[in-house]
């Protein structure tokens, strides 16, 4: 998701400062052997963190990590180091950087080799705020069996008034041989905490009005990435803390920093007036606010206030600049919708990751609307999802929510999203002529989060590169298909379906044998079906999974399809029907009716998580679906 960097801004590296002796350390090292690591290209030997919080929310952290280099593809990632942080809230008071060689030579990074400067990072989100930072150490060359320690010494203002809450990670793409976190916080601000995806060890003592928290791991597995798994917020071995007692505590909080921000200026009630005209159901104003916002308003970002990664910009500068983030969005359509009398409000959401129902947090990766129609239905609308039509979004299904209310609301878990709302819907007609050559006509309809990827799709091409995609497409068909026509909608225009409609032709299409003719179906591929047939297909290319597969949101594509068959000939052979059903579902059907083929499918991926459990029947399901590609039509003259 685009806006997934603002929620993990404040997670550093590393780790407090052992205490161990540089032969100590050499020792550590030493014992690293490659051989032990067949997977991996570098092992996390230490990694330690500790933080002293303070009551009014600030916080100073003390980091320390050593890690071995045990090949050149870790020798090239740790070539340069970086160092993010916020200079609005953060102060890296010392960052000192040490190589440990493998003949035992020592070496340490001069201060002058450290460079600070702005975050490449957010400008490829389209995000410009100049407080993002970052500190820079180029390593150098060095041999493989080499080992980088770090030290970092970081200060945080409060980011949260009085509040503070995190997420540490003990596993990731390396392996880790011990991993500590240390949290000493005032006995008068308890955490809430929970160790996710495994155990630890876990000690809790109390001294002079603190309370210190620590938590151990030893010889964390690496996660070993696979295509279509759950991001690895979901699967590592983590700590989640927070301050906040309960969520309706964490909603509170979201609401005050933001509760002045939604006064309409006189603009904006000017516009307000002007987008409802003559509409008279409350679903045509929330439809014509929310397209306002998604579309009129940029997703760009911009300077941010004090708490910026859950404060927004005022409603009425977004406005009246007309660009903002997600967050300043969000508040713009809530200040909107609840002018025009709709019940609104901003709701934080996590599009990427799973949330932790266990662990209030306000730390959250986007902004989305909650509206309580009068007839009592609940929306979650996207205002960045400039392509949607359909405001209702998919990614949402099954995921929890926290609305930010005065009163403080309770964490909502969404129901799931009905697969045939986001759905593809084709409908071709063909004819073989009686030199074997194939005349084919397709339309493509869509609606849900299908039509928003294709809308999204032709906006990110020129007409050469969307036509050039159909041509390639076509191949699926018949090597020799001439794309003959391409007509297709404005992808911008919400207002009007973005259909897509082709024209054509492939010489030498069938095959005559005697007096039969053989003929593939043109849709056996599903060419046309440019979401969930290709994904079924791609899943089942493994031997076995160990994780999920994560679906960003259940969908669906269905075909009809017509052949016209040369007169005097009719089907002695068609292919066999096709039931599957289960996480993904696949049904076909052919049948032969008045001197036409008659082909009926539907694909279904029918849950925006897949468990790994059901791993083999996907790989059943993807099996089936390639076999059913050989099958032919065979006609028999009569």
């Amino acid at each position: 998701m685009k806006h997934a960097l603002l929620s993990t801004l404040i997670l550093f590296f590393a780790i407090l400062s052992a205490a161990a002796t540089p032969q100590t350390i050499t020792e550590q090292i030493n014992s690293v052997l490659p051989q032990n690591y067949p997977d991996a290209s570098s092992v996390i030997i230490s990694d330690k963190t500790e933080i002293v919080l303070e009551k009014d929310g600030s916080f100073s952290e003390n980091s320390y990590s050593l890690v071995k280099i045990l090949n050149d593809t870790s020798k090239k990632d740790y070539g340069t180091l970086v160092f993010p942080y916020n200079s609005r809230y953060q102060t890296i008071t010392s960052l000192n950087i040490r190589v440990y060689y493998p003949d035992g030579t020592l070496r340490e990074l001069p201060g002058d080799s450290i460079t600070d400067s702005t975050m490449p990072a957010m400008q490829h989100m389209n995000i410009f705020e100049e407080s993002f930072r970052q500190k820079s150490a180029i390593i150098g060359d060095f041999p493989v069996g080499s080992a980088i320690e770090t030290t970092v010494i970081t200060k945080t203002k409060p980011l949260l008034k009085n509040n503070y809450c995190e997420t540490f990670y003990f596993q990731n793409s390396y392996p880790a041989l011990f991993s500590q976190v240390k949290i000493t916080a005032p006995s008068d601000m308890p955490l809430i905490y929970s160790v996710n995806n495994g155990t630890v060890d876990f000690i809790k003592t109390t001294e002079k009005g603190n309370v210190s928290y620590l938590w151990q791991a030893k010889n964390s597995p690496q996660i070993i990435p696979e295509p279509y798994m759950p991001s690895l917020a979901d699967e590592a071995l983590s700590l989640s803390v927070s301050t906040f007692q309960t969520w309706e505590n964490a909603s509170k909080f979201s609401y005050e920093l933001n509760k002045d921000k939604y006064t309409p200026s006189p603009a904006i009630k000017a516009k307000i007036t002007d987008l409802t005209k003559g509409l008279d159901s409350e679903e045509e104003k929330i439809l014509a606010i929310y397209r306002f916002v998604s579309q009129k308003i940029r997703y760009m970002g911009s300077a941010m206030d004090v708490s910026a990664y859950i404060e927004s910009h005022p409603a009425s500068y977004t406005f009246e600049k007309g660009y903002g983030v997600c967050r300043d969005k969000a508040t713009l359509m809530t200040c909107m919708m609840q002018t025009a009398g709709i019940k609104c409000k901003d709701a934080l959401i996590n599009p990427s990751r799973e949330t932790n129902p266990s662990v209030p947090t306000v730390f959250f990766e986007h902004v989305i609307c909650y509206i309580e129609t009068k007839n009592g239905k609940h929306l979650a609308l996207d205002p960045t999802m400039e392509f949607a039509a359909d405001p209702e979004i998919g990614y949402a299904g099954e995921r929890y929510m926290l609305p930010a209310s005065l009163q403080g609301d309770p964490l909502v878990k969404l129901p799931p999203s009905p697969t045939e709302r986001h759905a593809g819907k084709i409908e071709t007609t063909a004819i073989l002529n009686d030199d074997l050559s194939l005349d084919l006509s397709a339309e493509i309809k869509s609606c849900g989060d299908y039509e928003t990827a294709l809308r999204q799709l032709k906006s990110e091409c020129q007409a050469n590169v969307f036509k050039s995609f159909f041509e390639q497409i076509l191949s699926l068909i018949s090597p020799g298909a001439q794309l003959e026509k391409l007509e297709y909608g404005d992808p911008a225009d919400l207002n009007l379906p973005f259909d897509i409609r082709l024209k054509t032709s492939a010489q030498s299409y069938a095959v005559k044998a005697g007096g039969y003719i053989l003929m593939p179906l043109p849709s056996r591929r599903m060419p046309f079906d440019l979401l969930t047939s290709p994904q079924i297909k791609e899943w089942g290319s493994l031997q076995d999974r160990r994780y999920d597969i994560n679906v960003s949101s259940p969908m669906e594509c269905s075909i009809k399809e017509s052949i016209k068959i040369p007169s005097g000939y009719k089907a002695i052979s068609l292919p066999p029907a096709i039931s599957v059903n289960g996480a993904v579902s696949a049904n076909f059907q052919t049948s032969e009716k008045d001197g036409k083929i008659i082909f009926q499918g539907k694909i279904s991926i029918n849950s925006r998580r897949i468990s790994k459990n059901a791993y083999q029947e996907i790989k059943n399901t993807a099996k089936i679906l390639k076999n059913f590609e050989r099958h032919m039509v065979i006609l028999e003259k009569l």
